[in-house]
């Protein structure tokens, strides 16, 4: 799972600089849906809430990828960020300052 939320930081911040850029933003990779079947790294930091968290960032990643105007694509870019930090306010808060990052002002 740690694997998992590092590539999904990493192609957030990836959408982030191209839509700084003014270039359009990438879909989000298919694996990303594998976030509620991910095996934990630590099994006792999931949240009781994780499913419906993570099936809830799922729904998200899919509205990102259906999304094709640019302010369609940062208003569901956001709403991405804001998923994780849902969750992550729960459990495992160490990377709530680096995900706050993330968001496209």
């Amino acid at each position: 799972m740690a694997l998992l939320m590092r590539e999904m930081r990493d192609s957030l911040k990836a959408n982030k600089q191209r839509y700084n850029s003014g270039l359009a933003l990438h879909k989000i990779p298919k694996g990303f849906q594998d976030l509620p079947t991910a095996e934990p790294t630590e099994q006792n930091m999931l949240p009781d809430a994780f499913p419906v968290l993570a099936s809830a960032q799922t729904a998200t990643f899919k509205k990102f990828n259906e999304s094709f105007t640019r302010d369609e694509q940062m208003a569901a870019h956001n709403l991405a960020v804001e998923s994780c930090l849902t969750c992550h306010a729960q459990a495992c808060p160490g990377p709530v300052p680096a995900i706050r990052k993330l968001r496209i002002d």
